[in-house]
């Protein structure tokens, strides 16, 4: 299984960190730049990042952590598009993952259909009721039923290609696995027990600390229009959602593959 691992070039230690599993576990794997959100320009800002839509979605502008995270998982979808690769396990450089046994991945890799616009997280979620058991390591494979977190997960090349008609420009953090699911981009399964955990104890999450920042700053009217703006567009949303997931599945790839093939 192809594996990418999204690393800022200025963060050597997590690079080391993360080269020292795979190669300990013998899993081939390449590094994909990460972007700093920060050090974006207003023009690349403007051309990459949507408020309008951030606003709607989050009901409030993404931090420059969040865009720059985004953005990486966007350029790793690219990758996995462009070059056609059916399916591909995508990491943050913060991901422990000991029990990534290569065994492991080739019996998850088999559960997966390539031509089929899928996620499977490997990282802590609610699942549903196992549809499929995994040998070895006595794994369950479940419907995606809440969570976030988008250190570990497995994308096929059609997942990949929704993922990006849908997330990009940016306008809503990586891991917004809830909305997606909600709207049926992707269809999203959970493998439990976890396989991956963030080393939160020694890597401090950079987007972690700018959200906390920005929500201590804000003022009690700040808050007070948040939470209104929240509950109108959440309405809205799901109005949205419901349509997509009756009228327009999967942003549609798939509609777009049966034309091709026609």
């Amino acid at each position: 299984m192809h594996i990418f691992v999204i690393n800022l070039e200025r963060d050597r230690e997590r690079r080391e960190f993360m080269r020292g599993q795979l190669d300990s576990l013998r899993l081939p794997f390449e590094f994909f730049p990460g972007v700093y959100g920060r050090a974006l320009t207003p023009d690349q800002l403007a051309e990459c990042y949507t408020e309008a839509g951030a606003m709607r979605i989050q009901c409030r502008n993404l931090t420059p952590s969040e865009i720059g995270c985004a953005l990486g998982h966007l350029g790793v979808y690219r990758q996995i598009v462009s070059r056609k690769i059916p399916y591909a396990l995508v990491l943050e450089d913060d991901a422990e993952i000991p029990k990534l046994q290569p065994e492991i991945l080739e019996a998850i890799g088999k559960t997966i259909k390539p031509e089929h616009p899928s996620v499977v997280l490997l990282s802590s979620a609610k699942a549903g009721p196992a549809r499929k058991y995994i040998s070895p390591g006595n794994l369950q494979l479940g419907e995606f039923k809440g969570g976030c977190y988008a250190h570990a997960y497995i994308v096929t090349q059609l997942g990949a290609r929704a993922l990006l008609k849908s997330l990009y420009p940016v306008r809503d953090v990586a891991d917004c696995w809830q909305r997606l699911n909600r709207h049926r981009v992707v269809d999203i399964s959970v493998v439990s027990p976890p396989l991956a955990y963030q080393d939160q104890e020694s890597f401090v999450s950079s987007t972690t600390v700018d959200i906390c920042m920005a929500l201590q700053n804000r003022r009690w009217r700040e808050k007070a229009a948040f939470k209104f703006r929240r509950v109108f567009w959440l309405a809205v949303d799901s109005a949205i959602a419901l349509y997509d997931r009756l009228a327009n599945p999967y942003v549609g790839i798939l509609k777009d593959e049966s034309g091709k093939n026609d």
